[in-house]
């Protein structure tokens, strides 16, 4: 104890006293090997001070007839690796921006046929609309429009304030439900406007992009199989249905290596019930298309015949 409270430190000479080099020797290779007299970090020993309740569980674990009288903390060697790793390159230049934390919120999505067509609100979403965009500090920097993390959209400057944000939807994406964040980037460079970071993104919002028939038979019998034309394109792993009247037709799902189709193959079943001008639906992974009304607000289209 008196040695240890001397030299709570082991030298490195008498580490290399400890650990003759070359071998043989009675110590265990890793150690021999180790090589901790040349390590950056040097090996300490000093007394710790613990509670009874702490010492009676080491005399509990223990389970001897010895009792510690003292008890000493080592600490723990950092190894050096004698393995090559990759150099990095230094740092070339630092750079740093202090701009406000203004983080965009977005608060409500809409929907835009094109550029000169109106925003109606609680008009569908559907492919090849423009999605609108309403909030409250929209407009950074570089703003850009993420979809699902895999879509990312710059909107034109005439079509981005601080409020709206009216981008067009991708040409690729698939009826259902949709995630939408506005994300602010920032160029550090202003000699590279366009090498940007990441900066401040909105809260995320959904919308649905729904079906829709473009093409469908006028009648279908009991037990024949039929198709119909919608858009978007449905993928392979998509859940589709048709709903024809109170009824629902199952669409035979396809092998998931299969491209998306914009055409839907079914069977009416044989026990469907027939009812002549029936409005017809279909459903994509939740999402339904819609039905197209008359001056009076009636459902007029589309329709299907379901004969004998």
């Amino acid at each position: 104890m008196s040695v240890l409270h001397e030299m709570p430190v082991f030298t490195r000479d008498a580490i290399r006293d400890a650990i003759p080099v070359p071998p043989p020797t009675t110590l265990p290779n890793a150690l021999t090997n180790a090589n901790l007299a040349d390590q950056i970090e040097q090996i300490k020993i000093v007394p710790q001070v613990m509670p009874v309740e702490e010492i009676s569980k080491i005399w509990s674990a223990l389970q001897s007839q010895y009792r510690p009288t003292a008890v000493y903390k080592a600490t723990v060697v950092l190894i050096e690796t004698d393995k090559s790793v990759r150099p990095t390159l230094p740092v070339r230049a630092r750079n740093l921006k202090v701009i406000p934390f203004e983080r965009p919120v977005i608060e409500l999505i809409q929907s835009q046929e094109n550029n000169a067509a109106p925003i109606v609100p609680d008009q569908p979403i559907l492919a090849g609309y423009n999605l609108v965009i309403d909030g409250q500090r929209l407009r950074g920097e570089t703003t850009v429009v993420l979809i699902d993390d895999d879509h990312e959209i710059t909107p034109n400057d005439d079509q981005l304030s601080a409020s709206r944000i009216i981008v067009p939807l991708p040409a690729d994406l698939q009826a259902g439900l949709h995630a939408v964040q506005v994300a602010h980037r920032i160029a550090f460079d202003p000699a590279a406007p366009t090498d940007t970071r990441r900066g401040v993104e909105s809260n995320v919002a959904a919308f649905v992009l729904v079906p829709e028939i473009v093409a469908s038979p006028p009648t279908a019998a009991l037990g024949s199989a039929a198709s119909l034309t919608i858009n978007p394109a449905v993928g392979a792993t998509q859940r589709a249905t048709i709903l024809v009247g109170g009824g629902t037709i199952p669409v035979p799902a396809r092998p998931p290596a299969d491209p998306p189709s914009t055409t839907l193959e079914f069977t009416v079943p044989d026990d469907f019930a027939t009812s002549p001008n029936q409005l017809m639906r279909v459903q994509i992974d939740g999402a339904e298309s819609p039905l197209v009304a008359d001056a009076n607000g009636l459902y007029v289209d589309p329709r299907i015949e379901i004969t004998p």
